[in-house]
């Protein structure tokens, strides 16, 4: 973990070990409004998956990804929308698939197929989702519709495994300080992508 303490970045510290891989991480808001941060383990095929919750220093299990329910493969990316459903994507194969755990119920439903690319990080923002295809692209799918377009592409942008969103703060009142986090996502939304290769 590292923080912003308003001169610059404090020195990274671990907050949690896990005995195994952690294949992705993300925040959420659960029920009483407190931010969560969550990860995951999968081994693709080799076995089911499991996302857990950072409880302290501990985590614990939040939800086991049943291979049987997605189609027999889980690379272990997640994302959660802002009514706490919960989306898989299948990874770095092809056809890939999106599929959606419903909050309260836990029923999963296969909401998208990819028969030209791979669905690996994906993000949720608006009623829609978007993702990484593992190659030069960056989808997004519309939840509600499921039109699905290539929202950015580069070629010399190769390997993108995951998307997310950073905030542009101009007011000096919001700027990030120690110990806060800013949720809030102004209109004025700057699209960042993260790859395999670094590319800041």
């Amino acid at each position: 973990m590292s923080a912003e303490t308003g001169t610059g970045w404090s020195a990274e510290s671990v907050i949690y070990t896990h005995n195994t891989y952690v294949r992705d991480i993300a925040f959420a808001f659960d029920r009483n409004g407190d931010l969560g941060l969550y990860f995951s383990e999968a081994t693709g095929a080799g076995g089911d998956g499991k996302i857990y919750k950072l409880d302290g220093a501990s985590a614990v299990l939040y939800y086991p990804v049943k291979l049987s329910n997605v189609g027999g493969y889980w690379s272990g990316d997640f994302a959660f929308d802002s009514d706490g459903n919960l989306y898989l994507s299948s990874g770095n194969r092809v056809p890939a698939s999106i599929y959606m755990v419903e909050s309260g119920s836990g029923i999963v439903t296969k909401i998208f197929e990819s028969k030209s690319g791979s669905i690996a990080g994906l993000v949720y923002r608006g009623g829609r989702l978007y993702y990484a295809d593992w190659g030069t692209h960056i989808c997004r799918l519309d939840i509600s519709t499921k039109n699905n377009i290539v929202y950015y592409t580069n070629p010399k942008r190769t390997w993108i495994s995951d998307v997310g969103f950073k905030e542009r703060l101009t007011d000096p009142e919001k700027q990030p300080k120690a110990g806060v986090f800013y949720y809030e996502v102004p209109s004025t939304q700057v699209f960042e992508t993260v790859d395999a290769n670094n590319i800041e």
